[in-house]
This record gives C-alpha cells, structure tokens and sequence, in this order.
C-alpha cells in the first residue's frame, strides 16, 4: 500500500507539471474588426532573469505569437508601417516549490480504524520546479489602449522541445476566442 500513495503523489506531480494556465481578458469596447496589421513592441522581462538577452528565446515567442496572430487574419509590418495594433509581451522564470502531504495510519486495521491506540501521521514530500510566465498585451496602435490580454504560466520542463510545445498548445488556447464576440 505505501508504494501506491508515493505512485499516486508522482502521478499527481507529474501530472501538474504537463498543466499550464491559460487565462485572457479583452476591452468590451475594442472594435477588433479594425485591427488588421500588428508589430512588436520591445520585449520584457517580469524578474531580472536574463531570459530576454538570448535572442533565441525572443525568436521563438514571437514565432509563436505570429503563428497565432496570422491564424486570425492578422499581418504582420514594421513598427514604422503604422500598424493597427502593437505586441508587447513579458517573459519570466522563478524557482518554485510544491509541497504533498501523504496521510498514512500505523494501525493494525490501517486506514478503517481509528482509536486512541492508533496513530496516525503524514509524510510530505516537496517538488521542486521552474515556473515559466508569459503575458502578451494587444495594444491599439491609435489610442494607445490595452484592448486584449493572455496570462499563461506553465512549469518548465528539461526539454527545449516540451516547453515550445506546451507553449503552443497555450497560446493556441488563448487565442480560440480572438476576436472576442461582442456582447
């Protein structure tokens, strides 16, 4: 029984590492028909990480940024070609830790008795992980007016390849619902 509930704390772990969150809210007011072209803006770092002076990093969130925007119709220019709506986007990374409580009972009748002869405790077992953030502004070029924001935050893996994956699968998600319907 004790390698069942340490199997079922790693799925749970291991499960949550695969898990991102996807999270957007837009300007009810924003006409989104208008927006046709779009450009990037500088991109910035939520904590002082040194993400952002690997220009690597930078090529592939705006890759994916773009994957996503031409999806929707969008083009995109130069800022000096006066785009309709500007890109800003802050990256980060911040060390975590996660803790599990695992409860377990040194009864004789284990778990389905409990007297005071029994005693019962709990083992912890602590996760450690990197926390990856991205959030990305769709600005109005005109009025200068926040009018869409997605927040994603997923744990990062080892592998180059599973983040870039799983940060597409998020950013596809974020934007399933742009253009936001009029209400």
């Amino acid at each position: 029984m004790k390698i069942g509930k340490w199997f079922l704390v790693a799925a749970v772990l291991s499960a949550c590492a695969t898990m991102g969150n996807v999270r957007t809210d837009y300007d009810e007011k924003a006409d989104f028909g208008k927006f046709k072209t779009y450009a990037f803006l500088e991109a910035k770092e939520i904590n002082e990480s040194g993400l952002l002076s690997n220009n690597l990093i930078r090529e592939r969130v705006e890759g994916l940024l773009r994957e996503n925007l031409d999806a929707e119709g969008l083009k995109s220019v130069s800022l000096e070609q006066n785009p309709d709506m500007v890109i800003q986007y802050w990256v980060g990374v911040k060390n975590k830790q996660d803790i599990a409580s695992i409860p377990t009972n040194s009864t004789y009748y284990g778990a389905y008795y409990h007297d005071h002869w029994g005693t019962s405790y709990d083992r912890y077992v602590t996760y450690d992980y990197r926390e990856g953030t991205l959030i990305v502004d769709l600005i109005d070029r005109e009025s200068k007016n926040l009018v869409w924001r997605a927040y994603l935050v997923q744990v990062l893996e080892d592998s180059k390849d599973k983040n870039l994956e799983t940060a597409r699968r998020s950013l596809k998600k974020a934007f399933e619902n742009y253009p936001p319907q009029a209400k």
